[in-house]
């Protein structure tokens, strides 16, 4: 009986996830240096310790085609793009990093996992 109900809880929880939503992710693009990243990145780390989150530095050339994508994504400027850059799946993104921006995070953290 236990199994049972163990089993359907976790099949209920699994069809709460839709599928687009299962494959989205945060991703953090980064690079060496920028300080912003790293003011964003200790923010995150200490309020959000066990968050799943991709980095990408962008002085790899495959991430340069993710952030580009993902630019296009939220309609951003491509000849002015920077970093730090996440992006909250297709959903939302912070742009740069400042007291409001570290607030957006804090709201985009919620919704993502919310569903909205």
């Amino acid at each position: 009986m236990k199994k049972a109900f163990v089993f359907a809880v976790l099949l209920s929880l699994f069809a709460v996830v839709s599928p687009a939503r299962a494959q989205e992710k945060i991703v953090f693009f980064t690079h060496e240096g920028c300080p912003y990243c790293q003011e964003a990145k200790a923010y995150i780390s200490k309020k959000y310790p066990f968050l799943a989150i991709e980095y990408k530095d962008i002085a790899e050339p495959a991430n340069v085609k993710a952030i580009l994508k993902c630019a296009d994504t939220f309609g951003l400027n491509k000849r002015r793009l920077g970093t730090p850059l996440i992006c909250f799946g297709s959903k939302n993104y912070v742009y740069g990093w400042s007291d409001e921006e570290s607030e957006n995070f804090d709201k985009y953290v919620k919704e993502f996992f919310n569903g909205k």
